[in-house]
């Protein structure tokens, strides 16, 4: 992690939604409940050729103001200005724009480590002790079936590793327990579980902060995969072309974005793991029965006034996310291709039906027996 001052930029949506909203690309949602319509409608929106973002407002059982952010990634135009690229209306120009841009981005990475400012919007209220209330925000109940209200699809943990400064961020879904526990389900191998682990191993509380709003520039890339030991800030910063603007938690001394919508910060104490799922996930099934997983004790909850909580709950594709995985990996996929040496590739989609992995179509101008054959391997 960078040790810098400065300006930075501190990841604010709400001057995204501005940004979108004069695209014509954001529709308001009044009145829906969490328990099931915000799951519904927003599973139904993606469905359309080019669906908006949907903001809910005046949720059944909340204040006005506490806001429920959906689709924020589903279509070319939205996606364009997510990665600060031209606009773009269509797929393929979406994705012929992007190739290359992730071998640069990671590149220049390092160039690009995130600045500590002093304060930012995301302190204009703060929970600590027994105030602490994670139902404070509208957290939905996203599929009937779901073993609770998950308030962690659209979020980014941040974790640091027990023997070296290397902050990750990540995206693991998060189920509420009560007032102050959320379970944090990762499964094995991904970045925030290796780093668990190793607390885990040492018995030693494992600190969490996770970030509940921001720009969707912050949920897109800590649902990648990026290179491991690479911090997502300073991956975001090369997209940005200037760093993150970053303040810490007074708990845990783990870096947010200034301008966080929701942020909650505590620990994971040793062995402490419960029940957590089912959950409805991106195939459109229940993958299996609850199990178990770690759970974070909330200590402090820091948010913004009128605060809005990304969501972005999977289903049968096309879903939440699926769009934005989709175009990452064709343009991913494409690259790969070429740089291995397959010649005329005309077009590659990752297509959403198959999770952007399992239903891949290349397009070539064939020129040779076995060139297809070629592609396809």
């Amino acid at each position: 992690m960078s040790g810098k001052r400065g300006t930075g930029n501190p990841l604010d949506l709400r001057r995204w939604l501005s940004d979108i909203e004069g695209l014509g690309e954001l529709k308001e949602v009044r009145g829906a409940d969490w328990n099931l319509e915000l799951g519904a409608i927003s599973e139904l929106n993606v469905k359309k050729e080019k669906p908006p973002a949907l903001l809910f407002d005046e949720i059944s059982g909340y204040p006005k103001g506490f806001r429920v952010l959906t689709c924020s990634t589903s279509s070319p135009a939205r996606l364009s200005s997510i990665l600060r690229l031209p606009i773009k209306t269509e797929h393929r120009q979406l994705v012929d724009e992007l190739r290359g841009k992730p071998r640069v981005w990671e590149s220049q990475a390092a160039e690009y480590g995130p600045v500590s400012v002093n304060d930012g919007c995301v302190f204009e209220n703060i929970q600590t002790g027994p105030d602490v209330d994670i139902l404070t925000f509208p957290a939905p109940f996203w599929h009937e079936l779901d073993g609770g209200r998950y308030i962690g699809t659209g979020c980014s943990v941040v974790t640091r590793d027990f023997d070296s400064d290397w902050v990750n961020v990540g995206t693991y879904r998060m189920m509420v327990h009560d007032r102050n526990h959320v379970g944090l389900d990762m499964i094995a191998g991904k970045h925030g579980r290796i780093h668990y682990d190793k607390y885990k191993k040492a018995g030693k509380p494992f600190p969490v902060v996770v970030v509940l709003g921001g720009d969707p520039l912050g949920y897109l890339i800590s649902g990648i995969e990026i290179p491991f030991g690479m911090c997502e800030y300073d991956y975001m910063g090369a997209i940005l072309s200037e760093p993150v603007a970053v303040v810490y938690g007074e708990v845990t001394g783990l870096p947010f974005p200034s301008a966080s919508e929701i942020v909650l910060e505590g620990w994971v104490q040793a062995n402490d793991e419960r029940t957590e799922g089912p959950f409805g996930e991106f195939h459109g099934y229940y993958p299996g029965k609850a199990g178990t997983a770690p759970v974070v004790t909330v200590e402090r909850i820091y948010y913004r006034n009128d605060p809005i909580l990304m969501g972005s709950p999977p289903a049968k594709p096309p879903n939440d996310y699926s769009y934005s995985k989709a175009v990452m990996r064709s343009a991913l996929l494409h690259d790969a291709l070429v740089a291995s040496g397959v010649p005329d590739v005309q077009g590659v989609w990752a297509h959403e039906i198959g999770g952007a992995r399992m239903f891949n179509v290349v397009s070539i101008k064939q020129r040779y027996a076995g060139h297809a054959r070629q592609a396809g391997h």
